[in-house]
This record gives structure tokens, sequence and C-alpha cells, in this order.
């Protein structure tokens, strides 16, 4: 349960991102502004996730359900809802009756695509008694989700073509990582725990930012003490400005600025991101 769930929370966090950035908005020209925003949608959709999954158990205990068919049901309807509120801007209309219908529609068609998932499961675990089946897809999608992510970065804020010799390059890259994902997912099936790798995905997402805003800083400090350096003139410059000039090229010249965005959940802010 708790696999299918992160599994859930990081796969629609990076949508999330992802249909922000189709609006090419300001502050997400560097990839350190990206998991952040990630991790804020993930850790409010993961507990709703688990509140859920407590009512949805005691309803299915009463009504007869297959428990271990009821995460991945509840998951997909989850998903599917919280996709397309961010595909429709649900999230950002004013509370009017066209807004109610809307949400209703919704609504029936997540209820409907869990519904679907839940069959569909207990029909396999009938069929082969597979318990594992769907461990691919709960590995592999967010990978693959956050690999689609950094492509339609870089078309965004750097190639801006769809038909070009380097947007061909990037679509081939995707698809050779895709594969590469699943492939890697499908051959360590039975060495690494679906909620280890998700847990080290998710630190890995944590770490990314912290290290690179460490890295920029000791960058900067460093070149302003290269600067009243006398000895060695024409060699320890010229090392700090191009490492600077890496990391500018890396990060961005400038810091990023979330307040143009509008992710699906808004959550606490966290003191000294806005600020700095």
């Amino acid at each position: 349960m708790l696999a299918i769930g992160l599994t859930l929370a990081l796969s629609i966090g990076i949508i999330d991102v992802c249909v922000a950035l189709l609006n090419k908005p300001h502050g997400f020209e560097t990839l350190a502004a990206v998991p952040p925003s990630i991790l804020a949608t993930a850790a409010v959709l993961l507990p709703i996730y688990g509140a859920l999954w407590v009512v949805l158990r005691a309803v299915g205990a009463r009504a007869h359900l297959r428990a271990e068919s009821l995460p991945p049901a509840l998951a997909v309807a989850l998903g599917t809802a919280s996709t397309l509120t961010v595909l429709i801007g649900l999230h950002t209309m004013p509370l009017k009756p066209q807004t109610v219908f809307r949400a209703g529609m919704v609504l029936a068609q997540s209820v409907i695509m869990g519904a679907g998932a839940y069959s569909i499961d207990v029909a396999i675990r009938r069929r082969d008694g597979g318990r594992d089946w769907h461990r691919p897809i709960v590995v592999g999608l967010p990978i693959v989700l956050l690999e689609l992510l950094l492509y339609e970065w870089v078309q965004v804020y750097f190639i801006d073509r769809f038909f070009s010799v380097p947007s061909a390059l990037a679509i081939a890259a995707l698809v050779i990582a895709a594969g590469a994902t699943m492939a890697s997912v499908r051959t360590t099936r039975a060495r690494w725990s679906t909620t280890w790798v998700l847990a080290t995905l998710a630190l890995l997402l944590a770490t990314g930012p912290v290290v690179a805003a460490i890295g920029a800083r000791r960058g900067d400090t460093v070149h302003a003490r290269g600067r009243g350096l006398k000895r060695d003139v024409h060699s320890l410059p010229l090392a700090v400005q191009f490492l600077r000039e890496c990391v500018v090229l890396i990060l961005g010249p400038r810091k990023p600025d979330l307040a143009n965005r509008q992710p699906l959940f808004i959550g606490p802010k966290i003191p000294g991101l806005s600020e700095t």
C-alpha cells in the first residue's frame, strides 16, 4: 500500500509540474526549482491517499471486496481525478454551477477508472495468482514521468522548436531512457524493494536542490576570493571563472521565483525558501 501511495504522490507531483511548464513560467529556468514543487504536491497527496485508504478498506470489508485489489484501484481513481483537475484547471476556477458540474464529471470518470482498475486486478489475481504483476508500473511510472519532465523542460527552455535536429535528438534520448528504465525495473525485480526504490527517488529529489545550492554558493565565494589574489593570475581566476560559469549554466543566473506558478496543491511556506 505504501509503495502504491508513493508512486501516486510522486507521479501527480511530476504531472503537476509538467502542466505548469506548458505556460513557460518564470522561475523554472533552473532544474533546482522543479523538485520542491514535486515534493510539495506529493507531501499533500500522500496523506490524502492514506486517509481515503482507511475509509475504503472499512467500506470494502462490509461490501466483501478483495482488500489486496483496493490500493491500486484507489490510486487509479485519485490519480485520474488529480490529473483531470490539473489539465482543465479546475482548482483555479471560481465556485460556480459550471465548476460544480465539471467537478462532478471528473469525479464520475475517476470512479469509473478506479472500478475498472479493481476489476482488472481481481481478474489477474484469479487467473495466475500474480501478487506482483503491477510492480513494473509502480516502480517505473514515476521514473519515466521524471524523464518526460526533463525532456519537456529542455524543450521549453532550450530548444523551443519541435521540428528541429535538437528536438529529434531529445525525443530519441527520451525513448531510449524510458525503454532502459522499464527494462531495468523488470531485471531488478527480485533484488530491489519497490518501497526502497521509490523512497530513494524521493530522497534524491529532496537533496538535489540543496546540493546544487551549496555548490553555487561555494562557487561564488571562491570566485570572490579569487579576484583579490595576485599570484598565479593566469591560472586561478580563469579556472574559478570557468567553474562559476558552469554553475551558472546549470542553475541559471537568477534565483527561482515560484510566485508565478499555480500548482495543484499549495502547501505551507518553508522558511527561507521563498525569501532566498
